[in-house]
């Protein structure tokens, strides 16, 4: 069974035991405010949840059929099946995971308050239970809907020290893990080209991963690009969607339209005459340097007011080694912000937080600026929760001072 179905089912059979609870808990709350019978309660709040895991059902019965390898999430071109079963299911287990916490905190209290009888007899503790649960799954249903179809322009001012007055509001756009595929959706893509459209004249810089999987959308994604003016540098690293796709194909395509794509290569620009060291890497699960033959890289680059490096995977060994060697500024992707990011009680808590510290933003290491992207596409879930699609735009701006600082626009 492909991985993509196993994951539906594991997520499925995890967070079942909390459908359960939560359902128990609802059914209970609505029995204290509501003159109807628990029993066709508890019957109508599990024929709404079995709505929204109506695709595990799906995966099972393909399997059971053996038609697993015509299920239409496995196919290139997005499916009316994907509005019914797909987003509802993952729409249910992100409303679950954001209510749980407080449903057991909520809980908790009741039963510390129960033997101090503060609430005894009162319809609050079900009011809240309920008034939670609706809150958050609209909200949930609102933010990934938002998250996913639009895009936000976020720019960062980045202020360096005795940076020569030529390159003073130097501009330039960067964008990555753009990952056309069945979920992306021309509304969206539409977006894309018209920011870059809008960056005529400046350095437009490319993170990685133009597709998800396969080759049935590098070349629109590839037509995508190409909105950006030919007076315009174009330049790109590879990421770890491109190696699982086709790297030579996209590599070819790339090229074929004037951009610049730099495996372990250097790229000199220039502005008002002042020459804009452009590294990139290739930085992926695929094909990464060991830090020896990274440092040689970074140490046999040639002089420049400007030193920029361009990879895909953030990481604390490229970020040290980039800052070793005086480079400005560092340009990452690869982790979608978090692409689901659930804040219990306020704290931040998503997967790429697993693998490393950089997973979306602006950081400074001693004199280096990192800018991690969200980034554009989707990997694994075809959603987005708090971590919204962005193109990030990034002014350099010239200052007296002795430090460096990025302000966000």
């Amino acid at each position: 069974m492909p991985w993509q179905l196993k994951l539906v089912l594991r997520i499925f059979v995890l967070l079942l035991p909390g459908y359960v609870y939560v359902g128990w808990r609802l059914s209970n709350a609505l029995a204290e405010l509501l003159p109807v019978n628990i029993f066709y309660l508890r019957w109508m709040i599990a024929a709404v949840f079995l709505s929204f895991n109506g695709l595990p059902f799906l995966v099972i019965s393909a399997w059971w059929n053996r038609s697993i390898r015509s299920f239409y999430m496995l196919q290139p071109r997005f499916d009316k099946r994907d509005l019914v079963f797909t987003y509802p299911f993952w729409i249910g287990v992100i409303t679950l995971l954001e209510f749980l916490p407080y449903s057991l905190a909520l809980d908790i209290l009741n039963i510390m308050n129960r033997h101090a009888a503060i609430f005894s007899g009162s319809l609050l503790p079900g009011v809240v239970q309920v008034g939670l649960f609706i809150g958050f799954f609209l909200y949930v249903s609102f933010r990934a809907y938002r998250d996913t179809t639009r895009i936000r322009k976020k720019t960062y001012t980045v202020e360096i020290s005795n940076m020569k007055p030529g390159l003073d509001e130097f501009n330039l756009t960067f964008l990555s893990d753009i990952q056309v595929d069945r979920y992306s959706g021309m509304s969206k893509l539409s977006q894309v080209t018209d920011v870059l459209q809008e960056a005529d004249g400046e350095v437009v810089l490319f993170g990685g991963d133009l597709v998800t999987d396969g080759e049935s959308y590098i070349e629109q994604a590839h037509h995508i690009l190409n909105h950006v003016s030919n007076n315009t540098p174009r330049i790109a690293c590879l990421g770890d969607h491109d190696f699982w796709a086709n790297s030579g194909k996209i590599v070819h395509g790339f090229r074929k339209a004037g951009w610049i794509v730099l495996q372990n290569e250097h790229f000199i620009a220039f502005h008002n005459s002042h020459r804009i060291l452009i590294s990139g890497i290739t930085h992926t699960y695929h094909s990464r340097m060991r830090n020896t033959d990274l440092r040689r890289f970074l140490q046999s680059a040639p002089e420049a007011a400007l030193k920029i490096l361009l990879i895909h995977q953030p990481s604390q060994e490229v970020i040290t080694a980039a800052a070793d060697y005086h480079y400005h500024l560092l340009l990452a992707g690869h982790t979608h912000g978090g692409q689901i990011v659930l804040r219990p009680f306020g704290f931040p808590i998503n997967i790429a937080r697993l693998e490393h510290g950089f997973y979306k933003g602006y950081y400074h290491h001693k004199n280096l600026h990192v800018i991690v992207t969200n980034g554009i596409g989707l990997s694994v879930v075809p959603l987005r929760y708090q971590a919204p699609a962005e193109i990030v735009r990034i002014r350099i701006k010239a200052t007296t001072g002795n430090g460096t600082s990025a302000i966000n626009g």
